[in-house]
């Protein structure tokens, strides 16, 4: 028994002693607040792919492009230039009937400007911008094929970019802000669903607020 609890005293890691890390960025965004979320989406998953899939309850993963708009706080003398850029969503989610569900997943928020007219400041600065998200979905039907949608949840930000030397103030920087979203959902066939929502990330990081209006055509298969 002592040999047994000495072995454990002194047993190294694998592969010669050497330790495991998380790629380099892996943690950049902070995904505590998604831990219940993330796994009662997963838990969620066997009881999907056993289900036939309507279209309507069950697991799905789609993909919506939109236009973003980023806009500062009044806290910040800095500027925002170019505030309008492509946006791209990628989302998993599981209804678990046909009004309520659950989503996740990752946007990107393109780029914009950031400008100091405060003295010479150079030249602006290019910032892009994404966050990460998880929200409880609502769906009601208005009419036989059309439906409003609703997202409650929360998102995680972060607008990255190059710092100036200039200045210690910045746009730049990491946040985990309320996410609110409202649309519609237009299903002219069982099959066939068109979206249109505006996601609303609150701040992306401390200065900068971001939403995106987005639209999806989505065929179950």
């Amino acid at each position: 028994m002592r040999d047994g609890v000495a072995a454990m005293r002194t047993c190294r890691p694998p592969c010669g002693g050497r330790r495991f890390h998380a790629p380099h960025g892996a943690s950049d965004l902070p995904m505590h607040p998604f831990l219940p979320g993330l796994l009662a989406l997963c838990a969620a998953i066997p009881a999907a792919v056993a289900a036939p899939n309507d279209g309507v309850v069950g697991a799905y993963a789609r993909v919506d492009v939109g236009r973003s708009h980023f806009a500062r706080m009044p806290s910040t003398v800095l500027q925002v230039a170019d505030s309008q850029d492509l946006a791209v969503k990628f989302y998993l989610g599981y209804r678990f009937d046909e009004r309520l569900g659950l989503e996740a997943g990752h946007v990107r928020l393109g780029s914009f400007s950031e400008v100091d007219r405060q003295g010479d400041a150079g030249p602006p600065l290019g910032r892009s911008a994404r966050a990460w998200f998880v929200a409880a979905s609502g769906r009601l039907a208005v009419a036989p094929s059309l439906f409003l949608q609703g997202r409650l949840g929360l998102s995680a930000g972060r607008v990255s970019g190059a710092t100036r030397p200039s200045t210690t103030s910045t746009l730049t920087g990491d946040r985990t802000a309320v996410m609110l979203g409202l649309g519609a959902e237009y299903r002219p066939s069982p099959r066939l669903t068109l979206t249109l929502n505006h996601d609303s990330y609150g701040r992306v990081a401390a200065h900068v607020k971001a939403r995106a209006l987005l639209f999806g055509l989505h065929i179950t298969l």
